[in-house]
């Protein structure tokens, strides 16, 4: 199997939710994106958003190890994704500052983006 880490950061405004998400190997970002929803979505809601986003990139021989910045996790929320994506949450730090930069974005933008970087082929 194929280890993919990725790290995600929420910003829950008044009527909006921005998702930052980066995929990285070592220190170095290989995707990123940036989630713009027009309501507010709930922790559920959010956690879908990410686990459902990050498993639609995953190659048949790959899983997901996703580490959360300052999320509540209920274990229900796990059941609805395959063994194949791990969750893990975590409190802030510096490392989260790139998905923190991309749910900003995604506020101030009010769009959805996503890159590819590093040369790999478009997902």
């Amino acid at each position: 199997m194929n280890k993919r880490r990725f790290k995600a950061f929420r910003i829950k405004g008044e009527s909006e939710t921005g998702i930052g998400i980066a995929e990285h190997v070592g220190k170095e970002s290989i995707y990123i994106a940036s989630l713009y929803y027009d309501r507010q979505l709930s922790h559920r809601d959010i956690f879908c958003a990410v686990g459902g986003h990050v498993y639609g990139l995953l190659e048949d021989d790959d899983n997901a190890h996703i580490r959360l910045c300052d999320f509540q996790m209920k274990k229900s929320f796990k059941a609805a994704f395959p063994e194949r994506v791990y969750f893990r949450t975590q409190s802030y730090h510096e490392s989260f500052s790139e998905p923190k930069l991309l749910a900003e974005d995604s506020i101030q933008r009010r769009i959805s983006i996503t890159e590819v970087l590093c040369g790999k082929e478009e997902v």
